[in-house]
């Protein structure tokens, strides 16, 4: 990510692994140095810079695991995809074979025989991606003052291959002939880039707690064998009681750059304070005592020494400045758990849970993410926080998350927030129209049509359908717009060949009539909806005739509940709901094919217990995609593909449009030449504004279409 990648997507399965950003890609020259078990441990002992990535074991390991468990791995860069393979004899890196491929970014792909991936794995990686997405970076080159003379002559021994000036221009950004003529300048360690007090609460080894954590940051340099180094030493720390009986003692991992190490600290707490062990620290701190504390620590720098070639940081030299952070923010957060403030406003609760809640709700960042989504991510924690009973999601949706993203452009700049539709603009003449949603409007105001060719042709792909046929079985029918854009970020209507339709609420005639054709066209309807009474009303009477559409259709056993049923909304969250009679709602529910464990939980009968309902927004866009997904392979939905005789009038309908492209490609400079040697009306403004005075239903280019068409 610090070399331009502004999103990383982990994607897999138990037998293989996908890892894809949108970066500038590797260059071909150096993907097999990059990617080998053989591939030295240097970068960070000579090369300083305060970035991800400096240690170089990462890409060994990788290599290595492939290799040790007979595995497969592709690294697709700038266009080509490469199979590497590990000589077992040299240990080098050779490429087995390479093709081109499409995909933009650098794409590095992992298959095992047999399943070493958890779906922990999978979590703990997109966590690592979301922490390395938070607050500033340091862009610029090494300094001449982060080396001591033997570092710098360490530096350029290694560099076998390279010049003095080549060296100096890739490290310091200045090539000299002579070391001694790089300048010494000061660094201001402000530059070096921080996390910022809001980190994702993606690495709770305690489990998430609602108590905000306390933090501190503290900056400085330090010296290292004669060079000066900068620092910026970062903790977080929360605390919650602790029972009698209950151990205090916990570990975890520290950062570095950005990245989270695989090092353990500990920390256990007693009524003298808190201590923390480790990697060369070893302190106590007064007045931190005995609580279940959650501790993160960061430090960003270009030097940060290590005990052993096991990748083993020394963190004795930041010692002091570690102590100070971690003991100011610890402090605090005792306070804090033993006189907590009385509330917090849901203004300020919403602010300090806004970039947690989106990037829980868009797979940290990876996919579109409703604002309603967001709101049911950040709404039990802004609840708990304020100690407020109620929670207006409009007053979220509308002013808390449009207020944050403005306050803080720079962090929310790469969002994808959408919002539904509310209305349409429709185009004159054209008759366009666009739906007034974040997504629609956003693709209107980019598109500018360039003023192309007379005439293109093009060997469309797609054989010309209208309905099913040779298109689609099944139909998904949502009850709510607004996951447009999830769907079609993921593909989901073309990886399983099937139609989406959605509507606000109950079903309209109009998709009664469409739904009655398509069932008797065999097509299945499959409903996704709300765990409520109005989801289950939708569900029970979206085949069964109404007074304005009455089904020609037997529709038994063609439309099937997708759900959210009971068992899909285990651990999500629930809103409460007021119900004027509980037994007539009770009795809906009922009605609707509800069970009595279901009807219980949405409508007790106990007047005293609230009732619930759980929106399909309840899911973050990951969960909703996963569920739908694996919703349609357990009820066998498949690819298209039609019998051959269509296949052979597809085929031979694209290679007759390819044959006429190429004619009038071949034609194309003739006609041209002709085209330009056409007088044109000296007049013709003149004639056009007389053209559309006259018929003010043309626009100004039907009227150019009218008077010149019989120049021709």
């Amino acid at each position: 990510m610090d070399s331009g990648a502004r999103k990383v997507s982990v994607t897999g399965d138990a037998w293989r692994c996908r890892v894809h950003d949108d970066g500038p890609g590797i260059a071909p020259a150096q993907i097999t140095a990059l990617f080998a078990v053989n591939r030295p441990l240097l970068s960070s002992k000579l090369k300083r810079l305060p970035t991800r990535g400096m240690l170089g074991n990462g890409l060994r390991v990788v290599m290595g695991a492939v290799a040790a468990f007979k595995g497969k791995i592709c690294v697709t860069s700038r266009g080509v995809c490469y199979e590497l393979a590990t000589n077992a004899v040299t240990g080098e890196t050779e490429i087995v074979r390479w093709t081109a491929r499409d995909d933009f970014g650098t794409v590095v792909e992992i298959q095992f025989g047999r399943g070493w991936f958890f779906a922990a794995d999978f979590d703990f990686a997109r966590g690592v991606i979301a922490v390395a997405q938070s607050g500033t970076v340091y862009t610029g080159f090494s300094q001449r003052a982060w080396y001591s003379r033997k570092a710098v002559d360490q530096l350029i021994a290694a560099a076998k291959d390279a010049t003095i000036p080549e060296i100096t221009k890739e490290v310091f950004g200045v090539a000299v002939d002579n070391i001694d003529l790089l300048p010494i300048k000061p660094f201001d360690p402000v530059k070096i880039g921080e996390m910022g007090d809001v980190l994702p609460g993606c690495y709770t080894e305690i489990g998430e707690t609602a108590v905000p954590f306390c933090y501190r940051i503290i900056r400085g340099t330090i010296e290292i064998d004669g060079a000066v180094i900068p620092f910026c030493v970062e903790a977080w720390v929360g605390a919650n009681n602790a029972e009698r009986d209950e151990g205090t003692a916990y570990m975890f991992h520290p950062f570095i750059n950005r990245t989270l190490t695989l090092a353990n600290l500990t920390y256990w707490a007693d009524s003298a304070g808190l201590r923390v062990h480790g990697c060369g620290l070893d302190f106590k701190i007064a007045g931190a005592k005995r609580a279940n504390y959650e501790l993160k620590l960061s430090i960003i720098s270009p030097l940060v020494q290590l005990t052993s070639d096991g990748k083993a940081p020394f963190f004795g030299d930041f010692h002091e400045h570690i102590e100070k952070a971690v003991g100011g923010a610890a402090r605090e957060a005792y306070q804090q758990m033993i006189r907590p403030a009385t509330s917090m406003s849901k203004k300020d609760a919403a602010a300090a849970l806004m970039e947690q809640a989106y990037m829980q709700a868009s797979g940290n960042g990876e996919l579109p993410a409703k604002a309603r989504q967001i709101m049911y991510a950040a709404r039990g924690e802004i609840l708990r926080l304020t100690g407020a009973k109620k929670f207006n999601d409009d007053y979220f949706t509308q002013t808390l998350l449009p207020d944050y993203i403005t306050a803080h452009p720079d962090k929310t700049a790469n969002w994808d927030v959408v919002y539904d539709a509310r209305g349409n603009l429709t185009e004159p003449h054209t008759g366009r129209r666009v739906p007034l949603g974040t997504i629609q409007v956003r693709t209107y105001l980019g598109q500018r049509a360039p003023l192309g060719p007379a005439v293109a042709l093009g060997a469309a792909s797609l054989y010309p359908t209208s309905g099913p046929e040779n298109r689609y079985g099944d139909v998904l029918f949502v009850e709510k717009e607004g996951f447009d854009e999830l769907w079609e970020a993921v593909r989901l209507a073309e990886r399983f060949d099937i139609a989406i339709m959605s509507t606000k609420g109950m079903s309209v005639g109009a998709a009664r009539t469409l739904l009655d054709s398509l069932v008797k066209q065999g097509v299945r309807v499959f409903v996704l909806r709300d765990f409520d009474v109005w989801g289950f009303s939708i569900f029970g009477t979206l085949g069964t005739d109404s007074r304005r559409h009455k089904f020609k259709t037997d529709m038994s056993g063609k439309v099937i509940d997708l759900g959210l049923r009971l068992e899909d909304v285990r651990g999500l969250e629930a809103e409460t709901v007021e119900v004027k009679s509980r037994i007539k709602r009770r009795a809906k529910l009922r009605k609707h094919g509800a069970t009595e464990e279901e009807i219980e939980f949405l409508v007790p009968i106990d007047a005293d217990t609230k009732c619930r309902r759980v929106e399909l927004n309840a899911m973050t866009s990951p969960q909703l995609v996963a569920f739908v997904e694996r919703k349609l392979a357990e009820h066998g939905v498949a690819k298209v593909v039609p019998e051959d005789k269509v296949i052979e009038k597809h085929a031979r309908r694209v290679l007759e449009r390819a044959l006429t492209e190429k004619a009038i490609r071949e034609m194309a400079l003739e006609i041209q030449r002709e085209v330009a040697n056409i007088e044109l009306p000296p007049d013709l403004a003149a004639q056009i504004n007389a053209l559309v005075a006259e018929r003010r239903v043309l626009s100004w280019d039907q009227a150019v279409s009218d008077i010149v068409e019989g120049l021709a």
